[in-house]
């Protein structure tokens, strides 16, 4: 299983341009450093004990069936973080802008303008 497999949900969706759109940022020369100081940085306890003096508006978006992420931990998010707004897109995966995009949008419209932003 790949990682494409686990991260959509309908792998009906999965072309071989997506896939080299994916792909493209390994060509780039230590790719593998950024990666790992960009996933070092995301479990960072520092950062992770900051999140409730956020207090702005925050948007956070999951797919219901995500095999990547567990939907627990963006609701964990979403109780750190007082002012976010926790939306689940129910038969989407991992990558919801690219597998459920159109949904992704609405969401992102209607918080616009929940916030008053239009």
């Amino acid at each position: 299983e790949s990682l494409f497999d686990r991260a959509w949900y309908d792998r009906t969706k999965i072309s071989d341009e997506l896939i080299n759109h994916y792909l493209e940022p390994l060509k780039v020369e230590n790719w593998d450093r950024a990666l790992y100081a960009y996933t070092k940085a995301s479990v960072n306890p520092k950062i992770t004990k900051r999140l409730k003096e956020i207090d702005i508006p925050v948007l956070i978006i999951h797919g219901e069936e995500d095999a990547v992420v567990p939907l627990k931990e963006s609701i964990k998010l979403n109780k750190e973080i007082s002012s976010s707004v926790l939306e689940v897109i129910n038969s989407c995966g991992h990558a919801p802008q690219e597998e459920c995009s159109q949904e992704v949008i609405e969401i992102i419209l209607r918080f616009l303008s929940s916030i008053g932003y239009e």
